[in-house]
């Protein structure tokens, strides 16, 4: 993802380069438009990359109100938060509209 004084942002990079072992065996899913990837609370370990389409992050305030973190698009890599191991997502994910992703489990992108 570029930065700010458009420089491609190294670790995003770095994150985006593991897909492309041999030794990851990633899978291609397609999810349609405003569909949920995972909730907040879910047990989800994996991290994606987007092939195509737009994904967004939001997170609930405690008075309820959705807070957009982040979006998305082709190239980018999400769902970091599984690295930390706690094993449940404290953000949602969220198409914005139909996208193909690859999902590669935590142990594997690891490994």
């Amino acid at each position: 993802m570029p930065t700010i004084d458009g420089r491609e942002d190294a670790p995003s990079q770095a994150l985006s380069d593991v897909f492309d072992r041999d030794s990851l065996s990633a899978v291609r899913i397609r999810v349609d438009g405003q569909k949920s990837i995972y909730a907040t609370g879910d047990e989800d370990d994996a991290l994606y990359l987007i092939e195509s389409g737009q994904v967004k992050l939001t997170m609930s305030s405690a008075s309820g109100q959705d807070c957009l973190l982040a979006i998305y698009t082709a190239g980018d890599v999400f769902g970091e938060s599984c690295l930390a191991g706690s094993g449940r997502r404290f953000e949602t994910a969220t198409t914005m509209q139909s996208a193909v992703l690859r999902r590669a489990v935590r142990r594997e992108f690891l490994g």
